[in-house]
């Protein structure tokens, strides 16, 4: 199932390689469903870099920003900032995104319990596949 990866020759690519915890974001697609969908990186991937119609995030509290990115708040901010035509948001549409961040210590906090929801939730569809 390689057909649709693309690999660039390392010498010539000025893209910073994925690390563990960035966040990956679509930002442009012809769906505008899929605007704003996001994944944190679980694992290093070698030497990937993000595609054309991606961004990506690197933030010290990684747990937070990706718990904030399934809000609302940001649903509602993402269908502000969409075009009427193309299905993006751009770097500009984010930075003048408005969210109300709380210190270090709460992000910390609030990323590490949403981040144990998640692992819940993943291990109780796991139970439910195998019951199945």
């Amino acid at each position: 199932m390689d057909a649709d990866n693309v690999y660039v020759e390392p010498t010539v690519a000025i893209s910073r390689k994925i690390r563990n915890g960035d966040i990956i974001v679509v930002v442009r697609n012809g769906s505008r469903g899929l605007i704003g969908k996001h994944a944190k990186v679980k694992k290093n991937l070698g030497n990937a870099v993000i595609g054309a119609f991606m961004a990506g995030i690197r933030a010290k509290r990684s747990d937070f920003i990706n718990a904030t990115l399934d809000t609302q708040k940001f649903n509602l901010e993402i269908n502000r900032n969409l075009g009427a035509t193309i299905n993006q948001i751009t770097n500009k549409n984010f930075k003048n995104m408005c969210f109300y961040i709380p210190s270090d210590i709460e992000q910390q906090k609030i990323g590490s319990f949403f981040k144990h929801l998640d692992e819940l939730i993943t291990l109780h569809q796991r139970i439910e596949k195998i019951s199945s």
